[in-house]
């Protein structure tokens, strides 16, 4: 079997165990360090985003795990597995950068979230809602030339939902943060 193949079996597989990852949580903080990121991102992707909903950003020790489970992810993640999930991997992105947020530390989200943008785009080309988040924290952090720099990529001119999974709201949110 090819590897797509391969990918496209696997990820029928987790789309049906999603309500059971959700009602083992506690097991799968003991999986994660186990997966490799660059050979598991589209396992890791459902993990975290099923952690996501569920942890509370009250919680510290919560939080600082989460935190570091997702910046592996997030630095280190496979491009072609990643990008077949981008609603997921999205919507961890957005839980990472409210939990740094949550305990201020939004300057420790920056480069996580810098690559995670660049890993679920499809072209250098394409908007992602990951870049509303980097744009977000870099303001947040207060450091500016992170979105400076950002908002001088004029080359972020594509906008595909099914390829990336942005919504018309990361848009306005972008352009919102850009002043």
């Amino acid at each position: 079997l090819s590897a797509a193949s391969q990918f496209n079996q696997l990820l029928t597989h987790l789309q049906s165990q999603e309500e059971m990852m959700i009602q083992q949580l506690p097991q799968l903080d003991e999986v994660l360090p186990a997966l490799r990121p660059m050979e598991h991102s589209l396992g890791m992707v459902f993990i975290l985003k099923a952690k996501a909903a569920a942890v509370p950003l009250s919680n510290l020790q919560a939080v600082h795990t989460f935190l570091q489970q997702c910046r592996r992810l997030l630095l280190e993640g496979d491009p072609v597995q990643v990008q077949m999930v981008p609603s997921h991997f999205a919507t961890v992105c957005a839980k990472f950068a409210n939990a740094a947020v949550a305990i201020a530390a939004p300057a420790a989200a920056l480069r996580p979230l810098q690559h995670a943008a660049q890993v679920l785009q499809p072209s250098p080309a394409h908007f992602t809602p990951v870049h509303t988040e980097v744009l977000r924290v870099a303001l947040l952090a207060r450091h500016y030339p992170a979105a400076a720099r950002l908002l001088d990529a004029s080359d972020l001119l594509e906008v595909a939902k099914e390829k990336t999974g942005v919504a018309p709201r990361d848009l306005l949110l972008y352009h919102y943060y850009a002043g």
